[in-house]
């Protein structure tokens, strides 16, 4: 049997801190995750346990995700790093290879790959721990993209975008282009639910 490992997610987007939560969990019960809001209660939570592997946000309240990166590195100097971020800026993907984290990841992340970087990251076997994980984590990995796919071509559409209930994207297949689509859009898409 494995021993277990222990992941720090520093999310400060509560839905997208459980669902990092809930997807990591399906890779096996040796697997621990805890998630915090903040790059400062991660810095409090550090010292109390070993974590194998730190999921970091880069825009955070108080201290930025890359300032948190250099802190728990001169912590723990083994600690693997993925850093994810929602905007798509040279500068902080840079700052990321400076800093030489193990992964990068742009919002919307893409479960499969994200879930396959953790497994390679931390050496795990591909043996979900239960018959149901590994159903629910194929029908996400496949059959999501097909269906917006499907989906976007039944419509004849440039692009099909799939929201959360808070007007995340989720989703996307196609050429659109969503700008500031999770902070613009996401109030006109509500405003059209209500």
């Amino acid at each position: 049997m494995m021993a277990e490992q222990s992941i720090l997610i520093v999310e400060d987007t509560r839905d997208l801190g459980r669902l990092l939560q809930s997807a990591l969990a399906t890779l096996g019960t040796d697997l621990k995750s805890q998630v915090v809001p903040s790059a400062e209660e991660a810095l409090l939570e550090s010292p109390r346990r070993r974590y194998a592997l730190a999921v970091v946000d880069v825009r955070l309240p108080g201290i930025t995700g890359f300032e948190l990166v250099s802190k728990l590195r001169a912590r723990q100097k083994d600690l693997k790093v993925i850093v994810i971020t929602g905007m798509l800026d040279a500068e902080y993907r840079q700052q990321a290879d400076k800093l030489k984290v193990n992964a990068f990841f742009t919002k919307p992340l893409e479960m499969g790959v994200f879930l396959d970087t953790v497994e390679r990251l931390l050496d795990l076997k591909a043996e979900p721990s239960t018959e149901e994980a590994v159903s629910a984590r194929a029908a996400e990995n496949l059959h999501l993209p097909e269906m917006i796919a499907g989906l976007r071509q039944e419509c004849g559409a440039d692009a099909v975008i799939l929201l959360d209930e808070n007007g995340s994207v989720v989703a996307r297949a196609g050429n659109g282009q969503t700008g500031n689509l999770e902070t613009e859009g996401g109030p006109l898409v509500m405003s059209c639910l209500s």
